[in-house]
């Protein structure tokens, strides 16, 4: 059975595309087109027993090189707590992206590679009334893919899968220290 989106949701649709400008089959990144998002995920620590997963929010901003290739950059901000509930993290993950466009249309799937760093924030609560701050930084590389989909000449929704794999012990990069984040954003170009 199809549900009927309300009244005040149908009319919020069609202010919706009425403000985002012309058709989305005209919409597409070319050289010199900035763009600037925000998003919200969720994060799965893969290899941490200690972390709980969690939501996370974001920003980016990217620029097209060429048609196909792009640079942006890409900040998102988790807060966790380990298992036991003792320590609380804050984890803020700053890349550069590298992204690949596999597509020249409205539609527009993409891969990725970035490089950057975590910057770790812990409060450290051993004993009851007893706690301390340790701050580090963390390299990290991931791997992702997404997709781009308009809904007006330059406004659209945003789609995007992170592997992360860092360098916790900061000797060398390791394929047991990782984690996956998923965001689904909206964008403005």
């Amino acid at each position: 059975m199809i549900r009927i989106p309300s009244r005040p949701a149908r009319i919020a649709l069609l202010l919706w595309v009425a403000l985002s400008g012309l058709s989305p089959a005209l919409a597409r990144s070319q050289k010199g087109d900035w763009e600037i998002g925000y998003h919200r995920g969720q994060t799965r620590f893969i290899d941490s027993k200690d972390l709980d997963n969690t939501r996370f929010h974001g920003f980016n901003v990217g620029y097209c090189l060429t048609n196909l290739f792009e640079l942006a950059v890409n900040s998102d901000s988790v807060e966790t707590e380990s298992e036991d509930g003792r320590d609380d993290h804050n984890l803020d993950y700053r890349t550069l992206d590298f992204i690949f466009n596999l597509g020249e249309d409205a539609h527009k799937p993409f891969l990725m590679a970035s490089v950057g760093k975590i910057d770790k924030t812990s409060r450290l609560r051993p004993l009851p009334g007893i706690s301390r701050r340790v701050t580090d930084e963390i390299p990290l590389f991931e791997v992702g893919l997404g997709y781009r989909g308009y809904v007006g000449r330059r406004l659209g929704l945003r789609f995007d899968a992170r592997l992360s794999f860092f360098d916790n012990e900061g000797d060398h990069f390791s394929l047991n220290e990782k984690d996956l984040r998923w965001a689904l954003g909206i964008f403005v170009n």
